[in-house]
């Protein structure tokens, strides 16, 4: 009687066994049938990773630089009466202003020195590096002696992006 238990146990053990092999079977026929499928994806996921990234590096590319249009705009606003602007140049660094400022010397420094200090309090000029003291710098002042105005040049250093690039 254990003996024929002993069989039955390892008849029916055999049994299971020759069902899981089968199962195995499928799952390995069902895999194989699939795999080109399965290839074909991964290989269209990665085309799409690619473009995704091109993508957003033009997006990032794109919204980098503020709208030259805007900032006339937001600079006409702002701009004193006793200020004229000359020039701007949107650089790879950030923008560069020329102005003229009608004034006593002292009086005419003053006036540049509070309009660059309210641009940098501008929340329209967020782009740019509103921070740190170089951000928004005066980086030239010459009286012109044939006019007797200040003129003065402005640098608004464009922000670094979150991740520390530019």
């Amino acid at each position: 009687s254990i003996a024929l238990g002993l069989a039955i146990y390892l008849g029916f053990q055999e049994w299971n066994l020759h069902v899981l092999r089968g199962q195995v079977a499928e799952a390995e026929r069902q895999i194989s049938a699939n795999k080109s499928g399965s290839d074909q994806a991964v290989v269209q996921f990665k085309k799409f990773q690619a473009e995704e990234a091109r993508f957003l590096e033009i997006d990032t590319f794109a919204k980098s630089k503020p709208l030259v249009s805007d900032l006339l705009v937001r600079l006409a606003q702002t701009l004193p009466n006793n200020i004229a602007i000359d020039s701007l140049d949107l650089r790879d660094s950030g923008l560069a202003l020329r102005l003229t400022v009608r004034g006593a010397p002292d009086a005419a420094t003053a006036y540049a020195t509070a309009y660059l200090e309210q641009l940098r309090a501008d929340k329209s000029f967020s782009r740019f590096d509103q921070v740190t003291p170089n951000g928004f710098a005066i980086t030239n002042v010459q009286r012109n002696p044939s006019t007797g105005r200040l003129n003065v040049e402005f640098l608004l250093s464009l922000a670094k992006p979150a991740g520390g690039k530019k």
